[in-house]
């Protein structure tokens, strides 16, 4: 890509009281080349930790916005769109702060993003060797981890928001994202969703690599530590996945009226499970989770990973998020 076309191209992180992480990705970015080569906005989703005195004193060439602390991801990175493209970006470019391009990788998008029209390019995420994040796929009324092996190019249904490159015209086509119906999980599957129901193709680009680690953590219900009462408390938090606002907009808009059933599937699931709690000793907990643990995580997802692990020769994280207890940027937080 030429370096007069660049600096029509935004990358855009969202953060929260995560300095020591964003301030990684930015020394990244700068041993790459990137933070010259692009424009950077970091959007500060009400930090309190440093995080933007830090950023303007040793990175003043970075556009810094400030949140009031309720933007979560998709807000936050709606108000870093909204910037960028009142500044004529050509391409908006998500990026978390925990994400760190190889060298190359977001050229890759851009070049690919440039030469097919209507697409939507993300790059697959490794930590140690081991797939984290990419793209996901719709099979009947669950979505499937996807991931690209190298050389290869994956097309998916959503795709993960870690990495990706967008077009100025698929805001002119969708918008932004739902910041207010879905503002944090699941924000960014939803958006690239909408964007391929427009008629954008989403691929995932095996040789767009970046290093992520996995830090959305499965958590069993049935024999975790915390009380019963704190996993029905996330039902009212954005940060999880069982966030009944943001759930019900995500299954709703992307299985239609079918979506009821997954809508439905966690919230009936915790109450037996909390049933189970209630009357059944520690001891008997353990034995039905090693007798029937699997079913609290999808066996199809499973089965498609060591699949395609099988093929490629790479291994593949089996770690699906069902429970968002993170902290960091927007997607990532307290």
């Amino acid at each position: 890509m030429a370096d007069s076309s660049t600096e029509a191209v935004y990358i855009i992180i969202p953060v929260h009281n995560r300095k020591t992480t964003t301030l990684t990705c930015l020394q990244h970015l700068q041993q790459q080349g990137d933070l010259e080569r692009f424009q950077v906005v970091v959007v500060d989703d009400g930090s309190t930790d440093g995080t933007s005195e830090v950023i303007h004193l040793q990175y003043p060439q970075v556009h810094l916005l400030q949140g009031d602390g309720h933007l979560w991801w998709a807000g936050a990175t709606k108000l870093g769109m909204e910037y960028a493209y009142g500044q004529g970006a050509e391409y908006f470019v998500w990026l978390n702060d925990d994400t760190l391009p190889e060298s190359g990788t977001l050229q890759k998008l851009l070049v690919f993003c440039a030469a097919h029209l209507q697409t939507i390019a993300a790059s697959q995420c490794y930590w140690g060797g081991v797939f984290t994040y990419g793209g996901q796929v719709r099979r009947r009324l669950k979505q499937i981890p996807h991931y690209a092996a190298p050389g290869d190019i994956s097309h998916c249904d959503a795709l993960d928001g870690n990495l990706v490159c967008i077009p100025r015209a698929v805001v002119d086509d969708i918008g932004y994202p739902l910041s207010q119906q879905i503002p944090h999980y699941g924000s960014d599957n939803m958006y690239t969703w909408l964007a391929k129901q427009t008629g954008y193709e989403l691929s995932l680009l095996g040789d767009a690599i970046s290093q992520c680690p996995r830090d959305h953590q499965w958590v069993s219900w049935l024999i975790s530590q915390e009380p019963i009462w704190q996993h029905w408390q996330g039902m009212l938090s954005p940060k999880t996945n069982t966030y009944i606002v943001g759930h019900w907009h995500f299954c709703i808009r992307y299985w239609g009226i079918p979506g009821v059933i997954p809508f439905l599937t966690p919230y009936l699931r915790l109450f037996v499970i909390t049933v189970l709690r209630c009357f059944l000793p520690r001891r008997l907990l353990w034995l039905l989770k090693c007798q029937f643990g699997g079913a609290e995580k999808s066996d199809l997802r499973n089965t498609s990973f060591r699949e395609s692990a099988a093929r490629s020769g790479i291994q593949g994280s089996h770690n699906a998020t069902y429970q968002d207890a993170m902290a960091g940027s927007p997607q990532q937080r307290e």
